[in-house]
């Protein structure tokens, strides 16, 4: 097994725990007036989140997809656009579907930036952002499955 596919999972597995953990420091529920009355240790936690998000789906998408495609389940993808990637992890049950994979990495661009636009527009995605990270977790898991199934 390639170490830098190794350690691509490593890194996504401590994204996604410093991303559950500072989700678990959020408020339940994200509104606009919630974000207007954040002070400074509820900003920073909400940045940990954004930040960890945007790496987690980063990480998931230039680092373990195609490498999980070839070198786990030897699929013959290495020279394929990325799309044709998707839709055979999609067809495999990795992911949802391709059209979601491709929805969540519009929200972490989205959310990458930060536009001057009204705080409920910003918390709706947030929310959003929260729901996508449950789609991350099952492919993550999915992949650390299968790696450790095959790498033992």
């Amino acid at each position: 097994m390639n170490p830098s596919f190794l350690c691509a999972l490593d890194e996504a597995r401590r994204h996604l725990q410093r991303l559950e953990q500072a989700d678990g420091r959020l408020p339940s529920k994200i509104t606009g007036a919630i974000l207007e009355s954040l002070e400074d240790e509820g900003v920073a936690v909400l940045d940990q989140f954004l930040f960890r998000f945007l790496r987690l789906q980063d990480c998931l998408g230039v680092k373990l997809l195609r490498p999980y495609l070839v070198e786990v389940l030897r699929e013959p993808m290495d020279d394929r656009p990325f799309r044709d990637s998707l839709d055979r992890l999609e067809r495999l049950g990795v992911i949802p579907s391709a059209e979601r994979w491709e929805e969540i990495r519009r929200l972490r661009n989205v959310v990458t930036h930060d536009y001057p636009e009204e705080a409920d527009i910003k918390a709706a995605r947030i929310e959003e952002a929260r729901v996508a990270v449950k789609d991350l977790a099952a492919i993550l898991a999915r992949i650390a499955a299968d790696t450790e199934r095959t790498h033992d």
